[in-house]
Parts: C-alpha cells; structure tokens; sequence
C-alpha cells in the first residue's frame, strides 16, 4: 500500500512539472476570435503562424521575425502579426532552426505552418507558406498566444 501512495505521488509530480512546461502565455478570448475574423488592414500585412498539429504539442518553440523574437509557442497555437509589406525572415527554434523568406504585399493574410517532428533524440522544425484556406482552418483550430512588444513595423493586432 505504502509502495502504492509513493508510485501515485511520484506520478503527480511529474504530471505536474510536465504540464508547467508547456504553458505559455494565451491572448485574451476577445483577441482570439477579432484576428480569427481574418480582416486586413489597406497598408499593412497579416501573418499567422500557427501550429494545428498535435504531435509534439507540448514542445515549446521560440519564434523569430525579421531578427526580433515575437514568441514561444506549443501545439494547437497561432500568433497573428501585423507587420509592413515587404520581405520577412521567419526563424522557428527547435533542435534546427528553419528559416523561411516571404514576400508580403498590403492588405493581405499570410499563413505560415509550422510543422513539428519529434524523434527519439531530437524534435524538428519546418515552416511553410500554406493556402488561404488551409491556413484559415489551422488557425481556427487553434488558440492565439501572446506576443512581445514590437517595433512600428511590426506588431500584434
């Protein structure tokens, strides 16, 4: 019985410290569904990066734009960032880091998947430039997180 309160014990305390690690800080329900309204503003372009998948969802990876962090995000998350049109540099951290150059014109969403892969020693990152339609879905399917503070051109709306 006593081997049984300690295995049980035991098993909440890793429970917990595996829970606490894939917290990050969550954008308020009202900001979630506004950016989940897809709007666009006529000088300015969206980006979504999102994670839909669940594989790996409780792996942080930290996210970069144009050389400033903007996130850390988990599975089944998405960051919306306004930014100016032009070219951007999107880096995703894992055990690689994977960097994709888009080109983004005014008045436009960008969708940006972040794929996860997680092997027996190392987890593994790749973005991709996905369709509308496809990215819309992603991004509906998951929670928006918070971001830094950024820069005139870039920011979080």
């Amino acid at each position: 019985m006593q081997y049984k309160k300690g295995f049980i014990s035991v098993l909440c305390l890793v429970f917990l410290a595996i829970s606490g690690c894939s917290s990050v800080p969550m954008a308020s329900s009202t900001q979630d569904n506004q950016a989940k309204l897809f709007h666009t503003h006529p000088e300015k372009s969206n980006l979504y990066i999102f994670r839909s998948d669940k594989e790996g969802s409780s792996i942080k990876m930290k996210l970069d734009v144009d050389g400033k962090y903007v996130a850390t995000n988990i599975g089944q998350t998405y960051i919306k960032l306004v930014v100016d049109p032009g070219k951007h540099v999107i880096v995703s951290h894992a055990d690689n880091n994977y960097r994709l150059v888009l080109a983004t014109l005014k008045n436009k969403n960008y969708f940006i998947y972040q794929d996860v892969k997680v092997g027996k020693v190392t987890t593994r990152t790749k973005l991709s430039h996905v369709r509308e339609n496809v990215g819309k879905q992603g991004v509906i399917n998951s929670v928006m997180i918070s971001s830094v503070a950024f820069s005139p051109a870039l920011s979080m709306r």
